[in-house]
């Protein structure tokens, strides 16, 4: 490992993976982020969950630009990329619950 760098943290609390996937997005623009400090700068503990209003504001905190959007399946392949979709499952009549089944990821 590289003098002055540790080892990456494994943190596993809901929503840290929607936080490395908006700094995966900043990389592709060529902005530094950490989903460590995103979290600090919101006053996340990293057992919280990431609301969409958390990752809007830590997106503009960035320098990036960023609005919710809410579009069905058969939208989503007309959506600009890269972007980032928060799943949510399906009852038996085919309606959403409401419920995020595994917090944002990468689309």
């Amino acid at each position: 490992m590289a003098e002055g760098r540790s080892a990456p943290q494994a943190h596993g609390g809901p929503g840290w993976q929607a936080l490395q996937s908006l700094c995966l997005i900043a990389r592709l623009h060529q902005v530094a982020g950490d989903p460590a400090a995103l979290a600090h700068q919101l006053g996340l503990s990293p057992s919280e969950p990431v609301g969409v209003s958390d990752l809007l504001r830590a997106a503009q905190g960035l320098g990036l630009k960023a609005r919710k959007v809410s579009c069905g399946v058969e939208r989503l392949a007309l959506t600009p990329l890269p972007a980032l979709a928060l799943v949510r499952e399906r009852t038996a009549e085919g309606e959403g619950s409401g419920v995020a089944s595994h917090g944002v990821r990468a689309a």
